[in-house]
C-alpha cells in the first residue's frame, strides 16, 4: 500500500487539542488491535491497523508544528507509553501465529 505525504497546510488549523485527540484516537485504536490479537481476529486487526495508519500519517503532517505545553507533552508521553505496551503485547501474540504460517509455507501445507 503506498502512502501518499499529507501537505503541512491540510492540518493547519489543527489546536494542541486536537494533536492529542489524535495520539487519543492512536491509543484507542491500539487497545481495539490488541483485543483482535487475542481473539485471533487478524481480519479486525488488519482493518484497524488501517486505520492507526491513517491516524498516524495527520500526526506526521503536523506533530513537528504544534507546541505543546509541558502538561501537554506529558500527556502525549503517556499516549505513546501505553501506544507501545500494546504494540509490543501485539507483537508477542502474534509472533506464535507468524511461526505456524511460515512453517505452513513451507511445507506447502
Amino acid at each position: 500500500m503506498m502512502h501518499y505525504p499529507i501537505p503541512d497546510h491540510f492540518f493547519f488549523n489543527m489546536s494542541t487539542s486536537d494533536i492529542l485527540t489524535v495520539y487519543d484516537e492512536i491509543m484507542q485504536v491500539s487497545h481495539q488491535m490488541l483485543r483482535a490479537a487475542q481473539c485471533k481476529d487478524w481480519e479486525s486487526l488488519t482493518m484497524l491497523e488501517s486505520i492507526c495508519a491513517g491516524y498516524i500519517l495527520q500526526i506526521q503532517a503536523i506533530d513537528h508544528n504544534v507546541k505543546l505545553s509541558t502538561q501537554e507533552v506529558d500527556l502525549k508521553m503517556q499516549y505513546l507509553r501505553q501506544i507501545l505496551a500494546d504494540d509490543r503485547e501485539i507483537r508477542q501474540l502474534l509472533e506464535p501465529w507468524m511461526e505456524t504460517v511460515m512453517t505452513l509455507m513451507r511445507t506447502g501445507r
